[in-house]
């Protein structure tokens, strides 16, 4: 283990960059035997019950689809809810807010003497390189991946091409000097694993587990590899909401969890701090630039926030928010298409009402905010549970014309609160039960390729409970809902029938908000 002064050294923070922020929480207690984060009553934290409650009906009474909100004050979870049916114990697909975790990677290897931030990248990867270096590709470190200023003038991405990844990364044209243009760049944090797993012989994921995520008591997660086996870096983790809350308040503690130094104290002030400064919105946003949370600078694979906080940050709306001044941490997952709209919650609400010193408990308040949390659920519109032609249509196999997606036919078995929807392919049935105006879960622990009755590309192909929803839009159509509950986004099938015919219609979440196009085509079926 280095010392203090070799790790500060290591990755280039002086030590006039590492004054601490005050009222420093130490968690010196012992983890609760559950290994879940202690609870309180909002009030012994200096939160009133009833801001929650403002917070928890703003949000649910939003155009925004939570999932999962967990507010933590003083290290102790004083709110915290799912919308049915996300639940407590499923993880959720983080998509970029796994960067943070590689962040974390990077910044133990360093201080196991691995490498340092000024390791150049190409002397990683000897037998990847180009056959020519240009004399940006030689000048790009370590640092420049973590701060997403490699000089590359777009992300090429990496799933789509059929060469190694690190080679594909390595041969891309690097425009910019690195150090000198910001562009966000997955790829880098890519990057960031593979070297983590070349020095190492560890997958990130591998890596962390005995260093991080069991003293966090961190259960079952999972991280989607490349072809070449390394963890994909930028995306792809799947943890539970308390887990990025734990991860939220180790950042918050600088690092240290129960006494234990988990995360050198100055990387966790590297990373946290403004490494790049921004003069408009990376991503073309034209809020100015105070009320606008992707301007306020980036770390090491973490963003900075408004109030001086910051963040991990993935798609659609996946937060660890980290507020030291105000000693409080929120975790968010959610798809949402307006993720400044999700911030300005917590900054509009909940950030007025945090105070200094326990408050009195406001027992009806209180019991409100319970009833809240439990009661929570994603908008659904329920419509009418059956159909007159419910018993013509029922355990009737309709053959499928021939598609693309190689479905060779459907059928719905209906009882009075659940159908089995059947789709038959060469290798084999896939099945699925809905709730009729609820939702029915099935766990199998099979892969979504295997388990969805037609599959979604933009969906990583995953294990995953999945939830099924049904409802009667008229006597003739019937909306499907269907929601891997372990990832971020969903779809649907609309079913209409006619005599003997079925037309099938889909539509992802993503396509219903007009974020991509839906490529799979209507399908059509006739009775057999």
């Amino acid at each position: 283990m280095n010392s203090r002064r070799t790790f500060v050294k290591q990755i280039g923070v002086g030590t006039a960059g590492l004054m601490l922020s005050p009222a420093l929480i130490s968690l010196t207690n012992a983890l609760p035997a559950t290994g879940s984060l202690p609870r309180s009553t909002p009030e012994a934290q200096g939160v009133s019950s009833d801001i929650l409650n403002a917070l928890f009906d703003a949000m649910d009474a939003s155009d925004i689809e939570f999932h999962s909100v967990m507010v933590l004050r003083n290290g102790f979870v004083i709110g915290e809810g799912w919308w049915a049916p996300y639940a407590a114990q499923y993880r959720h697909t983080l998509h970029s807010l796994s960067k943070s975790f590689t962040s974390a990677a990077v910044g133990l290897a360093i201080n196991e003497g691995h490498f340092t931030v000024e390791s150049p990248v190409i002397s990683f990867f000897p037998d990847m390189l180009p056959n020519v270096i240009s004399p940006n590709l030689a000048a790009m470190k370590v640092k420049h991946l973590l701060t997403m200023t490699t000089g590359h003038q777009v992300d090429n991405g990496l799933r789509t091409n059929a060469a190694p990844w690190v080679q594909t990364f390595l041969g891309a044209p690097i425009v910019h000097e690195p150090g000198a243009f910001y562009m966000y760049n997955t790829t880098a944090s890519y990057m960031l694993s593979a070297i983590v797993q070349k020095t190492t012989g560890k997958t990130v994921l591998e890596y962390l587990t005995p260093r991080l995520m069991q003293p966090l008591n961190i259960v079952g997660a999972d991280w989607e590899v490349s072809p070449q086996g390394i963890n994909t870096g930028g995306f792809g983790l799947r943890i539970r909401t308390e887990d990025i809350a734990k991860f939220s308040q180790l950042y918050l503690n600088k690092g240290k969890w129960y006494g234990k130094q988990l995360i050198p104290e100055a990387w966790v002030e590297a990373s946290s701090k403004e490494q790049w400064t921004f003069t408009s919105n990376p991503f073309g946003g034209k809020q100015p630039k105070a009320h606008d949370d992707w301007q306020q600078g980036y770390g090491y694979q973490f963003w900075r926030t408004q109030h001086n906080g910051f963040r991990s940050d993935g798609l659609y709306g996946q937060f660890g928010i980290i507020l030291p001044d105000e000693q409080t941490v929120v975790a968010i997952t959610e798809q949402s298409f307006n993720t400044q709209k999700t911030l300005n919650f917590i900054w509009d609400i909940l950030l007025p009402g945090l105070q200094n010193g326990k408050l009195t408990t406001n027992n009806l308040a209180l019991q409100k905010l319970k009833t809240t949390e439990a009661a929570l659920r994603v908008k659904f519109a329920p419509l009418d549970t059956t159909s007159p032609i419910t018993n013509t249509i029922s355990a009737k196999k309709y053959i499928l014309d021939s598609n693309p997606l190689g479905a060779k036919s459907i059928t719905f078995n209906f009882n009075k609160t659940i159908f089995e929807l059947t789709v038959n392919y060469d290798e084999g049935d896939r099945k699925l039960s809905f709730g009729m105006n609820t939702w029915e879960k099935a766990k199998n622990g099979i892969l979504l390729n295997a388990q969805l009755p037609f599959t979604v590309s933009s969906l990583p192909n995953v294990s995953s409970p999945v939830a099924g929803n049904a409802t009667w839009m008229d006597a003739n159509t019937l909306y499907l809902e269907i929601r891997p509950v372990e990832t971020v986004t969903s779809d649907s099938i609309t079913c209409n029938f006619t005599e003997d015919a079925v037309k099938l219609t889909f539509l992802t979440s993503v396509a219903k908000a007009g974020r991509e196009q839906e490529r799979r085509p209507v399908l059509m079926g006739r009775m057999g």
